[in-house]
């Protein structure tokens, strides 16, 4: 709705506009009026204007808006990956469902009645989706919502009563957290070194590092004298395309440090690399550790694939790539390594969220404390005992 404001004697028509999409500030259009009068005219003219325009949008679907305002504002703001993300997030599992409703007539039961569909057979092979995805689906939607409010096009957010499914009360067991044993990892690291991405496994599982975080090393990241690697950047497929990424937080960009076995290893694949690119007359463009025989980038899913087909001529229990990441920190946790350590090796925020994800394997750590609190208190006794004794 348009008011009437008077600055240093001058009259102005002023008219809010909603919320700027990609700087999120408010928008005010503001004209100039020789009096008073002329100044109410206009803001009376403005504000018929601009319900006109809502009316006239009254017919614009979900997907018209999603689709054709929010995503594209949206694509400034945040990285590729992101939006990427975001879009695939809307196509499988808003449009088939609330495409077609109109913005100005979506209701809190529709979205509750998304989430129960989706609990019960949203995922695409018609089983149900995650929890959890479905409540970061509850973030994308109400983000896209409270734009549209700020817009002008909704009296109100229709998500604001609504309540996602609690991931923690609906656990998902599809994408579970799995692991070698060490005797397995050891038969798998073992039975693939003539596999051409056999150093690639290696460094993985040394590091715990995540499938991007390896493709995207460079070979200036290695620091052969310290033992230690830099993990600064991932790189990353939108769709078929390739990208390199700089991680996001400070604990994502971090140092490990390399077994000495690992580090000779990878000393010998830079000559073996070296070698197999001057013969090919390819050039490692990027300088990286991992490429393919012309020098190129690989490519996630192709490693993805190679992990998949080298873990079938070996006896162990079939895993994902991003699961080596899962056999290292369980390794390293079962071995008594501290939660710190091993959680900054991971890159991951705190030593809590590491604790949450492998509570599975601590309870060997729990033993020890019990154990040792007993030698404490058994100690104090003894001790007790014997002043008694002199006394």
């Amino acid at each position: 709705m348009a008011y009437v404001t008077e600055k240093r004697g001058v009259h102005y028509a002023v008219i809010y506009e909603g919320r700027n999409p990609v700087t999120g500030r408010e928008r005010r259009r503001w004209q100039r009026c020789e009096n008073r009068r002329d100044a109410e005219r206009l803001a009376g003219r403005l504000t018929t204007e601009q319900e006109r325009r809502h009316r006239a949008g009254s017919s614009m679907t979900v997907g018209d808006y999603l689709l054709g305002q929010w995503l594209p504002a949206r694509e400034a703001t945040v990285a590729r990956s992101t939006h990427a993300r975001d879009g695939k997030a809307i196509e499988h599992y808003l449009l088939p469902h609330l495409g077609d409703t109109p913005l100005r007539r979506l209701r809190p039961e529709h979205i509750r009645s998304l989430y129960q569909h989706l609990l019960i057979a949203g995922s695409r092979r018609g089983g149900p989706l995650a929890a959890k995805t479905i409540a970061n689906l509850h973030q994308l939607i109400r983000s896209a919502l409270r734009d549209a409010v700020d817009r002008g096009l909704l009296p109100a957010n229709p998500v604001a009563g609504v309540q996602p499914p609690d991931p923690r009360s609906r656990p998902s067991g599809s994408r579970r957290a799995k692991s070698w044993t060490a005797a397995e990892l050891g038969a798998f690291i073992d039975g693939t070194t003539q596999s051409q991405h056999s150093m690639l496994f290696r460094l993985t599982a040394a590091t715990g590092m995540r499938r991007g975080e390896v493709l995207g090393l460079r070979w200036d990241d290695i620091h052969f004298d310290t033992g230690r690697i830099e993990i600064t950047q991932a790189l990353i497929a939108i769709g078929y395309q390739l990208e390199f990424t700089r991680l996001k937080t400070r604990t994502s960009r971090r140092n490990v440090t390399l077994d000495t076995d690992t580090l000779a290893l990878l000393a010998d694949w830079r000559r073996q690399q070296d070698a197999q690119l001057v013969a090919a007359g390819a050039v490692n463009e990027h300088g990286l550790v991992f490429t393919r025989p012309d020098g190129k980038p690989l490519h996630p899913h192709t490693v993805s694939q190679a992990f998949g087909r080298a873990q079938r001529h070996v006896d162990v229990s079939p895993l994902r790539f991003h699961d080596l990441r899962h056999t290292h920190a369980s390794l390293l946790l079962r071995d008594r390594v501290p939660i710190k350590v091993v959680s900054e090796r991971l890159g991951h925020a705190n030593p809590a969220f590491t604790m949450t994800t492998y509570q599975h394997v601590i309870p060997g750590m729990q033993e020890d404390a019990a154990a040792a609190f007993g030698q404490l208190l058994a100690a104090h006794t003894r001790n007790s005992t014997e002043r008694k004794a002199a006394a």
